[in-house]
């Protein structure tokens, strides 16, 4: 098991612009990256490590920086992190069986949704990546809120 960083499998997503400049200006800009780590670190959210177009690696930004589609719409660090690493001790786990699977997610406001995913990995305990159909990064997904395999 690594130890504060490790990899995962790349993800091809974009960056919110805002988390690039300080939240100051870009907040309608989203730039192409692959999503290459993540680090755990106790009492933080899971933070994820990517390398921009240019070859600009950056380390550790929060999973709600990130988007699989340019016109996703922004959500709350709270609604798609539910709870913080436990550790400095992570790893993560690629599962073929659990891809490209329909799931339903219930959000810490209690919304329901249907998302056709795919299951990227599983990490620092009962943990997955999954990408919703709406753009969104879902992270730390547990067995409490996902509830359900649909297909």
């Amino acid at each position: 098991m690594a130890y504060l960083n490790t990899p995962i499998p790349i993800i091809d997503a974009y960056v919110r612009g805002n988390f690039l400049r300080d939240q100051k200006d870009l907040f309608d800009k989203k730039f192409p990256c692959l999503i290459i780590g993540m680090s755990s670190i106790p009492g933080q959210a899971p933070l994820f490590h990517f390398v921009m177009e240019d070859g600009g690696v950056w380390w550790r930004m929060p999973i709600h920086a990130f988007c699989w589609k340019e016109d996703a719409p922004q959500q709350e660090l709270d609604e798609l992190v539910l709870w913080d690493s436990f550790s400095y001790h992570v790893s993560a786990t690629e599962f073929p069986y659990l891809k490209n699977k329909v799931v339903k997610f219930i959000s810490r406001r209690r919304k329901e949704l249907i998302i056709e995913s795919i299951l990227i990995g599983i990490a620092t305990g009962v943990c997955v990546m999954i990408l919703g159909t709406a753009g969104v990064i879902f992270w730390n997904v547990g067995k409490a809120i996902w509830t359900t395999l649909i297909k």
